[in-house]
């Protein structure tokens, strides 16, 4: 899949390339009608979204080796939010309850951002009536998020670590919700 995702980028990326240079040299012609101008303008804006949105494409389609570094889970989901709404900008209403005291996480950002992503898109095409969607992210105790999980009905709370281990945690972590309003699975 992330092979064919990619050369299908690559298809785009050439031709839109060509059409925004040329956009870029009629916009060079003197004295051109305001109309006219407004249009290259957009023609540029909008060839600029198409491209930071093929770059997010490339970004997710390449499979590389996981690199572990220390992560603002909220910094990661504001990005996303940009990304997604080039994807889905007229369905997603998406609301966002982030905390300001969130410690950083150690992951792999591309793996994180490919969860997350595949979450929140999940979630709004869950939503048939786009009554939309709450992203949020809060600091929590281990030990808490296991009784959350498992007072919510969660069958996998475990796969957090063991019950043991995650009551001996003493530091909180960083915990991401994304809720929507669709039936469930």
């Amino acid at each position: 899949m992330g092979q064919l995702a990619a050369s299908i980028v690559h298809e785009i990326r050439n031709p839109l390339a060509v059409l925004m240079g040329e956009a870029d040299l009629i916009g060079l012609t003197p004295d051109l009608p305001a109309g006219v101008r407004t249009r290259i303008e957009n023609i540029l804006e909008y060839g600029r979204r198409l491209s930071a949105l093929i770059g997010e494409v490339l970004q997710f389609s390449h499979r590389q080796e996981g690199q572990s570094e220390r992560l603002s889970l909220n910094g990661m989901i504001l990005d996303l939010l940009g990304f997604i709404g080039l994807l889905k900008r007229r369905e997603a209403r998406i609301e966002t309850i982030l905390a300001s005291d969130l410690p950083a996480v150690i992951g792999d950002a591309s793996h994180i951002k490919q969860v997350l992503t595949n979450l929140i898109l999940n979630a709004i095409d869950a939503d048939p009536d786009s009554k939309g969607l709450t992203i949020a992210t809060e600091r929590i105790s281990p030990g808490k998020l296991l009784d959350r999980c498992r007072g919510a009905g969660w069958p996998y709370a475990l796969a957090l670590g063991s019950e043991d281990q995650l009551r001996s945690q003493t530091g909180d972590s960083a915990c991401t919700t994304v809720s929507d309003s669709g039936v469930g699975i």
